[in-house]
């Protein structure tokens, strides 16, 4: 796991042990979010930072996971959620279906979206591959967009914004967007490396505030570089996420 290479919180790569967990195949989607509101009565809030015509983030208040700057449908991955709603959401699936459903450790994910190879990106040497396996900033991102001020692919994927789950060619794993379409919310609480990090893949809260969570996988606002399955993010636990974040649920198996 990690990546002795570039920045210091992919620091230093290490050996974890991964006990047999699911995964969902593809970010939870709009449908999804929505019948978990429908049933519970959730209220997820308003306001949501939106990227703007210059990939600048900017507060809209009255963007929401219904409308989160650009149009969507019910097969996109829902975002503009925090990672509170995510745990939300985790919770009233586990009740429903008796299973105990929860958002994974950073551990997990890493190595579900490297199925089984060494550090994984989109691109790899090809310099348009990104667009045949994942949806980031790339020429459809700069036609639409033209004052976007972001590092983008040389290739055409067809997707401005976010795209409907399973649009792109899965992983090893099965697994679809692992890289690209909507950052994903994990369990970690943020630290600023891997060292004193648990050894057994288990999600990594002991921090003095845990104020912030880690977000992995990169959105359709990304560039290659950020397209990787060493790249960490973090946000605010508790604040309104923005119009490229999502999650995807893990499952424990006994």
């Amino acid at each position: 796991m990690g990546s002795n290479e570039g920045v210091r919180t992919h620091q230093p790569v290490r050996d974890v042990r991964v006990r047999v967990f699911a995964l969902g195949r593809h970010e939870v989607t709009v449908r999804e979010y929505e019948a978990f509101v429908t049933a519970s009565g959730y209220v997820s809030g308003e306001g949501c930072y939106v990227a703007d015509r210059r990939g600048r983030t900017v507060w809209d208040r009255q963007a929401s996971w219904r409308a989160p700057g650009f149009e969507q449908v019910n097969e996109h991955p829902v975002v503009c959620v925090s990672w509170r709603d995510a745990q939300a959401y985790a919770r009233w699936v586990s009740g429903e279906s008796g299973e105990p459903y929860r958002l994974s450790s950073e551990a997990e994910w890493e190595y579900a979206a490297r199925a089984g190879m060494d550090n994984v990106n989109l691109l790899g040497n090809d310099k348009v591959a990104q667009c045949d396996r994942g949806n980031g900033a790339d020429r459809t991102t700069t036609q639409f967009l033209p004052e976007w001020h972001g590092i983008t692919a040389d290739c055409r994927d067809d997707a401005v914004f976010a795209a409907p789950v399973g649009s792109y060619a899965p992983n090893a794993f099965g697994l679809f967007d692992m890289l690209g379409n909507a950052w994903e919310w994990t369990e970690d609480c943020w630290h600023d490396s891997y060292r004193g990090a648990p050894s057994d893949a288990v999600a990594w809260t002991s921090a003095a505030t845990c104020r912030e969570r880690v977000l992995r996988g990169g959105s359709w606002q990304d560039g290659p570089r950020r397209l990787h399955s060493v790249v960490r993010n973090r946000y605010g636990a508790g604040r309104r996420s923005l119009s490229s974040v999502g999650f995807r649920v893990a499952r424990t198996i006994d």
